[in-house]
């Protein structure tokens, strides 16, 4: 699955080159399969496992929307939970877990809760790469994860509302907020 699909999926149709990806790198909890670099910064990580192992719970056959820690996702709790615990120390923002023909996208930290308690995005089959590429590509290409456009499509998912999550409050506070004489040197400047 890693050399005949995800790695040509990532070079060949997301727009990666081969020196932004770093196979089977060292962290505190073992080895990643694959970390992607922008630049030298981390962006996301794979887990990669064995074609056939992520035996999801669904006969969906189309991209979707399923909690983490639900019964659908449950076959591949294992390979969701080795992906968080590689990411989360190294603090790689997004997070995806393939066996090269089911991709499950999550993020490893929130903000707001734990993330099992969130949804991943999954795309069950090749098929449903394909038929919904675009949110695919928007997701995982060079381009994309760029500017963050996950972040976007993930806060529709979760519902967040990212921009409104917290109370807004003035940059100075009222009782300073008033015009002030200059000084005589700031008068002679």
């Amino acid at each position: 699955a890693k050399i005949q699909v995800i790695t040509r999926i990532l070079t060949e149709a997301l727009g990666w080159n081969h020196k932004d990806i770093s196979a089977e790198q060292k962290n505190e909890n073992g080895f990643s399969d694959y970390v992607i670099h922008m630049d030298v910064s981390p962006v996301f990580l794979i887990e990669a496992k064995r074609v056939g192992v992520l035996d999801l719970k669904t006969k969906s056959t189309t991209r979707g929307h399923f909690k983490i820690s639900g019964p659908v996702i449950n076959p591949a709790i294992r390979g969701v939970k080795q992906a968080a615990s590689y990411s989360l120390p190294e603090g790689i923002p997004l997070c995806l877990v393939t066996d090269g023909v089911t991709w499950i996208v999550f993020l490893p930290w929130t903000g707001s809760g734990k993330y099992t308690d969130k949804e991943a995005i999954v795309f069950p089959t090749i098929d449903s790469v394909l038929t919904a590429f675009t949110e695919f590509y928007e997701l995982l290409s060079k381009e994309h994860v760029q500017r963050k456009t996950y972040r976007v499509i993930f806060d529709s998912v979760h519902q967040n509302l990212l921009t409104l999550d917290r109370m807004l409050v003035p940059a100075i506070d009222q009782s300073e907020n008033h015009i002030v004489q200059k000084s005589a040197l700031a008068f002679d400047l």
